[in-house]
């Protein structure tokens, strides 16, 4: 891994790029594991900041726990054999105890124990891993109040899911595109940054480069209507998206704020910055986040970018890594901006072996990533080809009659309490319950978007094709592949209507390669022609012959311990629903309890009509509120804390001081 050691010992800032399963959160673990072991060697040198960021809690604390552990298993070198069996007993005990189980999505009470103010941190606190969410709140205390209205409110917070549930309907007419939620470029934008307002006006929105942002290029002018009519619904309704999470905008009837970045122009938070700074997954950000995150970090030749934008489906994220080291460096250069600019130019690693997944898996994502780059050659960071470490299965697909799947899947939906390790994933929630009105309340269906993050030994990719929101003649470009070796696209195609595909595509890379083991596509459409041609003509898939049992697909029963650990892997992620699912299916009465506490204050938050949306939080209050009652320990707190905010929002306010009381 001569790749990996160059990373480690980079002794410049860096920039890693690299596809899914190709370890640059590893590298950037044993660089920071480096960096402290120097440290311990020499007593009369201050102790390094280092600070982890990335953008869900739990990332961040699993990130934590393999540093912790490969410092644990450093210090054992000098154990006596009595220390060595004291500390294995204690591991042991600590891997009875139940996991505890608080809100993932919410940046504070994931990490309790940490200063919520940056200028109260110490060495002590040091390495530190949080997220984006957090180090915002810690950092710009002189506007806590507002960010912390910004980042606690959720019943606020305009999620992919609500946008397209309570917005979308009401915006489609104005828009011909299929779904209008790109405003992270009108808002998120390098331009939209050194705007005066924060948003880039609609001629210089309609301005941008074609080649940079090829999605919804010929319709911009549309689009911009959307978003105006977008920005004032979303003001009505007191809402806040992610750019807003970014700038920090709030906006009431009564009030709006000035971003955070502005108001730091030409200054720097309080506080002591870090030494050190490494922003893993930085695709999931948008690019104005970067500089919030650039400021906390006083060494120039101390930053680490890491990620992927091949995997970037986040609505509104949109910019390759040529762009944020551009983007860096005239940030940096800008006398208004506090930030001190490298002598050193920072150093770019691709990294291209997956350690993750198989060969057929792999060679079939990197099929998709090809394309991309051949059709929208600045869309993406184009890398090396990627190649996996070890053989494997090629995908199987399965193209017969929708009848006859329909009949297949119901045998694997009927039978999927037989395995905790696999993924059936589905285009969006509408395909999720078709599903479920079909074959009734089923377990282990997700859409790419939750999808996104987690991993299965094996995936059923059901109807994504056929769901498709691009046409039959658009997916039919990718037959050009097929009869062009160099796949040079025809003139015209990454800024004509056929752009669509690029989100297509992604969303299509994001469901292949959620599989380890074994990936299973199923969809006897039309729109699946084009690409399951050129995937056998690359002889990267296999057909299912005609009449397949499917059930031999299936992987042998899961214990009751295996349900659990799956649903505390979703419950991890936040797909709520699915983890009260496998609770329940492993007889894990409590930790059911909980997941589907927040599963009903989801729904809350989702519901927009005022009565049903005071009843929706009321069930969900309840619920914490009884969740609360049967935990003796420091879960009871957080139960406590999330009733009185649900009580709040069903305006039972007695109730909420009741709960508040109990904290």
């Amino acid at each position: 891994r001569t790749k990996e050691w160059q990373i480690v010992q980079c002794p410049t800032s860096c920039y890693v790029i690299g596809r899914s399963g190709t370890g640059k959160t590893t590298a950037m673990v044993f660089r920071m594991l480096g960096i402290q072991r120097a440290w311990e060697q020499v007593s009369s040198v201050r102790k390094p900041r280092q600070l982890f960021v990335t953008r869900f809690p739990v990332l961040a604390a699993k990130v934590e726990e393999f540093f912790t552990s490969l410092v644990e298993s450093l210090a054992l070198a000098g154990c006596t054999e009595d220390e060595l069996r004291s500390i294995r007993s204690r591991i042991q005990s600590t891997k009875q105890q139940t996991p505890r189980m608080v809100d993932p999505l919410n940046a504070l009470s994931y990490r309790p124990g940490t200063p919520q103010k940056y200028s109260e941190l110490s060495d002590h606190d040091f390495p530190l891993f949080i997220t984006f969410d957090q180090a915002c709140i810690s950092s710009y205390d002189r506007h806590d109040t507002i960010i912390g209205k910004v980042i606690n409110d959720e019943s606020s917070f305009i999620s992919y899911e609500v946008f397209k549930t309570n917005y979308w309907p009401l915006l489609r007419d104005k828009c011909q595109s299929s779904l209008a939620r790109r405003f992270g470029v009108i808002k998120g934008s390098e331009g939209a940054f050194y705007s005066p307002n924060g948003i880039l006006d609609r001629q210089t929105y309609v301005n941008l480069s074609h080649r940079t942002y090829p999605v919804f290029a010929e319709d911009r002018h549309s689009l911009y209507n959307v978003f105006e009519s977008y920005s004032k619904l979303k003001y009505t309704r007191c809402g806040y998206d992610m750019a807003d999470r970014s700038f920090c905008r709030f906006l009431t009837p009564l009030i709006r704020t000035y971003t955070i970045l502005k108001a730091l122009s030409g200054s720097l938070p309080k506080g002591q910055l870090v030494d050190y700074l490494y922003v893993d997954e930085v695709q999931d950000n948008l690019i104005i986040d970067t500089i919030l995150l650039r400021m906390l970090c006083r060494n120039a030749d101390g930053l680490f970018w890491a990620g992927d934008t091949a995997q970037t489906i986040s609505a509104g994220s949109s910019f390759r890594f040529q762009d944020l080291k551009a983007f860096i460096h005239r940030a940096e250069a800008k006398r208004n901006v506090a930030i001190r600019k490298s002598r050193a130019k920072p150093k770019v690693f691709e990294l291209a072996v997956n350690y993750r997944s198989h060969s057929g898996v792999v060679n079939c994502a990197q099929l998709i990533v090809k394309l991309i780059t051949a059709f929208w050659v600045d869309s993406i960071d184009t890398l090396r080809p990627e190649r996996a470490t070890l053989g494997g299965p090629k995908p199987v697909f399965f193209a017969g009659s929708h009848e006859a799947f329909l009949s297949s899947l119901a045998y694997v939906l009927g039978n999927i309490s037989s395995s905790a390790h696999l993924g059936i994933l589905v285009r969006d929630t509408a395909a999720r319950e078709e599903i479920r009105k079909q074959f009734g309340d089923i377990i282990g269906v997700l859409t790419l978007q939750e999808s996104k993050g987690l991993e299965f030994d094996d995936v059923f990719l059901y109807n994504f094709f056929e769901d498709s929101t691009a046409t039959w003649s658009q997916w039919r470009i990718v037959l050009l592949a097929c009869s062009d070796q160099d796949f040079i696209p025809s003139h015209g195609i990454g800024t004509s209507p056929h752009s669509v595909l690029l989100s297509e595509l992604k969303n299509l890379y994001v469901g292949i390669t959620r599989a380890c083991k074994k990936l299973y596509i199923l969809d006897g459409s039309q729109n699946s022609e084009p690409m399951r041609g050129l995937w056998l003509k690359e002889g990267l898939i296999d057909i299912a012959p005609p009449g397949t049992d499917i059930c031999q697909y299936i992987q042998k029963p899961s214990s009751l311990e295996q349900w659990a650990a799956s649903g505390y892997k979703l419950f991890n992620t936040g797909q709520f629903q699915e983890a009260a699912r496998r609770f329940e299916r492993a007889n894990y009465v409590r930790e059911h309890q909980i997941a589907e506490a927040y599963r009903l204050r989801e729904v809350a938050i989702s519901t927009l009509q005022a009565g049903e949306r005071e009843k929706a939080f009321l069930a969900a209050a309840e619920a914490f509120a009884h969740c609360a009652g049967d935990t003796c320990d420091a879960e009871k707190t957080g139960f406590h804390r999330e009733a009185a905010k649900c009580y709040a929002l069903a305006d039972r306010v007695h109730k909420a001081v009741e709960c508040y009381i109990g904290c």
